[in-house]
């Protein structure tokens, strides 16, 4: 993927727990991480938010929501070179080591939605 085709604020995008006020569940932001000295776990800029209250989806489902948002942008890399690798159809050396490749960038996109 190049930077040309890019339209979404690039990624890797983090997810930044907010404190609860006992009335809300958990809150996340979303976005790219700071990348300032001492930055902590600070956003260069917000790209989504998940929370949760009384009212709405569980603190649970608010962090696997979180999770699944902040990995959006490895998940398209993933699948945008998937789709690259399924439509060739040789079963070369090369080709075995770009499946190795692409299938670790896969395994870390899900495992990072997983909370892993």
């Amino acid at each position: 993927m190049t930077a040309k085709e890019v339209t979404h604020t690039p990624g890797p995008w983090v997810m930044v727990p907010h404190h609860s006020n006992g009335i809300y569940g958990k809150t996340f932001s979303i976005g790219p991480k700071s990348t300032e000295p001492n930055g902590g776990e600070q956003l260069k800029r917000f790209v989504a938010t998940a929370s949760s209250s009384q009212h709405s989806v569980t603190s649970e489902e608010t962090e696997a929501n979180a999770r699944l948002i902040s990995a959006a942008p490895e998940m398209l890399e993933a699948l945008i070179e998937a789709r690259g690798f399924i439509g060739a159809s040789e079963r070369t050396p090369r080709a075995m080591e770009v499946y190795v490749q692409l299938l670790d960038v896969i395994w870390k996109a899900i495992g990072k939605e997983e909370g892993q």
